[in-house]
């Protein structure tokens, strides 16, 4: 019976060990970290990016203003007297030549002057004569012969005043050119000295144009436009002479040309708050009274780097960051700048952070981090995608 439950008792263990060592075999494990699994792809990956080099900006915005292509030199054409006007000739867009005539006065009032002054001139010469026979006779002194003398070219200088004020009322081109504007319109009074029309003269040009002309012939120096544009107050006192100005002719060709200031007005435009700044652009066609748009990044204000506003990563009010090539070619640094202004066409100007030698990337930014290992590629991501 002793023998018995020892057999039993052994069973009985034998039972329980099986089930436990059963048991232990069927708890779940927990699953081993495959920390070196995913961690090796990211180290071995090269980001695909695309690179820039810092440009050089004016630290002010561009300035910019409407203008028209104007002649070498404008000359204004007045009357030299004032009355009612009769006639004026020209439309604008016409070529006058010197000596012709362009305007016409009233002349009745001066030809009844001319009268009135001739009568005059008349009257003295009379008087003349009757106190040099009172002289002779001895009724009068001497004096008086001469004060009837000094009447007498008195009255004929008044004459001649007034014969060439009734000339003037004919005005005539001083100059050969193109009328470009016309100030003044028959039965208008004009004031003595007040612009009549504007004739614009090209004393460079070798041929004379009206609208887009040829080009000039060989061995025929081409001359260059002018454009004048009137900037603020404020603006034209950050710009000097020597500043480059990018000019726009939308009627003609959408894309700049570039132009140097070589006048700056030392006055306001009278009745405005304009300055005119006159710029010199070669090589394109003389088209008189074009409408241009000019526009100039002042010089003096002084320059800063400027890089796309797609390389700012995490922009924070001024301050941000950029990711820079290091110099093995292959990675990158993150690299915090301080922003200056954010120009109209998307260049961010840095005060601090880069370098113009820096090789800044401009796409592809929104996967790196620092030291983050990159290949310069033509085609890279435009943007995160969204988690």
């Amino acid at each position: 019976m002793r023998f018995a439950v020892s057999s039993l008792s052994l069973a009985l263990a034998a039972v329980t060990t099986t089930g436990c060592v059963s048991n232990a075999s069927e708890r779940p494990q927990a699953p081993a970290p495959a920390r070196t699994a995913l961690a090796r792809p990211v180290a071995e990956t090269a980001t695909p990016i695309t690179v820039v080099a810092p440009q050089r900006r004016s630290l002010l915005p561009t300035l910019r203003a409407m203008g028209r292509v104007v002649h070498d030199r404008d000359v204004k054409l007045a009357f030299k007297t004032g009355g009612l006007i009769a006639d004026v000739l020209p439309e604008v867009g016409d070529r006058v030549e010197a000596g012709q005539l362009v305007a016409r006065l009233d002349p009745r009032e001066l030809d009844a002057a001319v009268a009135q002054a001739s009568a005059g001139v008349k009257k003295a010469r009379r008087d003349l004569e009757r106190v040099r026979g009172l002289v002779k006779q001895e009724v009068i002194g001497a004096a008086n012969e001469q004060d009837a003398e000094t009447a007498t070219r008195v009255a004929s200088a008044q004459l001649a005043g007034v014969r060439f004020n009734r000339e003037t009322t004919e005005l005539r081109a001083l100059v050969s050119g193109v009328v470009i504007a016309r100030l003044s319109e028959p039965g208008e009074v004009a004031g003595p000295g007040m612009p009549v029309l504007v004739i614009g003269v090209d004393e460079s040009a070798d041929v004379p144009e009206l609208l887009v002309g040829p080009p000039a012939p060989p061995g025929v120096r081409s001359p260059s436009v002018l454009v004048e544009a009137g900037f603020a107050a404020r603006e034209a006192a950050l710009i000097a002479l020597g500043d480059v100005a990018q000019i726009t002719f939308d009627e003609v060709n959408p894309q700049p040309v570039t132009g140097v200031v070589v006048e700056i007005a030392p006055t306001l435009t009278p009745g405005t708050n304009q300055v005119m700044v006159t710029v010199d652009v070669p090589s394109v066609p003389r088209t008189r009274g074009l409408i241009a748009t000019a526009e100039i990044e002042p010089v003096r204000a002084g320059e800063a780097l400027s890089v796309p506003l797609s390389a700012i990563v995490e922009g924070d009010g001024r301050l941000a960051s950029v990711f820079v090539m290091n110099s093995d070619g292959a990675s990158v640094s993150r690299r915090p700048v301080s922003i200056t202004r954010i120009a109209a066409d998307g260049q961010v100007l840095l005060s601090t952070g880069v370098a113009a030698t820096d090789r800044i990337v401009n796409t592809g930014s929104a996967w790196l981090e620092d030291g983050a290992r990159v290949t310069v590629s033509a085609d890279a991501p435009a943007s995160k995608a969204t988690p």
